[in-house]
């Protein structure tokens, strides 16, 4: 059973064999609508949803420069750098956000997701020629940084919505972008 004291901002658990919040806990608000389990033995579920997010990002980015490495768009210049910007862009902002919940350092976020975005970005745009290429490095340098911010200062409100959030995000930029790199959208474009 879980008392709360609003008046003085701390929570009192009388617990069975579960875990014991205490006053640090509630000030970080790491336990404020998160969903984490209180049950010993158990995976937080903030964990289990921030883990599942970055697997999905990372198998759908994969995917995409494979796919976009793949294309080739006739008379198209801005197209495979729209393509190389959107992933370099997005892999470094969700990634970033997501490791900088994790990890709660802005170093460790902002090595991983500027290396990931720029990698990606990167690779999306090689095929496309040296300009696509750039603009892929400097999207995913910048996603990685904002995103590694976003996700360390973001992680006492509510880190679950805020990379849900994120998720959200990336699906609706996703629409655009296969689109984009589809077959009959290069042909009737160029």
């Amino acid at each position: 059973m879980i008392h709360a004291d609003f008046i003085a901002g701390e929570t009192h658990h009388q617990h069975g064999g579960g875990t014991v919040v205490s006053d640090a806990d509630t000030a970080s608000g790491s336990h404020a609508m998160t969903g984490t389990t209180h049950e010993a033995g158990q995976i937080p579920l903030q964990k289990t949803v921030l883990t599942g997010s970055l697997l999905l990002v990372a198998v759908i980015v994969i995917y995409l420069v494979v796919r976009i490495r793949r294309s080739t768009f006739e008379h198209a210049t801005m197209a495979g750098m729209m393509a190389a910007m959107a992933i370099g862009m997005m892999a470094g902002l969700v990634i970033g956000v997501i490791v900088g919940i994790l990890t709660m350092s802005l170093f460790v976020g902002t090595v991983i997701a500027v290396a990931i975005g720029m990698a990606s970005g990167f690779a999306a745009g090689q095929h496309q020629g040296m300009l696509a290429s750039m603009e892929g490095l400097l999207a995913g340098l910048m996603g990685g940084m904002m995103g590694a911010m976003t996700g360390v200062m973001l992680h006492g409100e509510h880190p679950v919505l805020t990379v849900l959030f994120m998720d959200l995000i990336f699906a609706v930029l996703l629409y655009p972008l296969t689109a984009l790199i589809s077959p009959n959208r290069r042909r009737t474009e160029a």
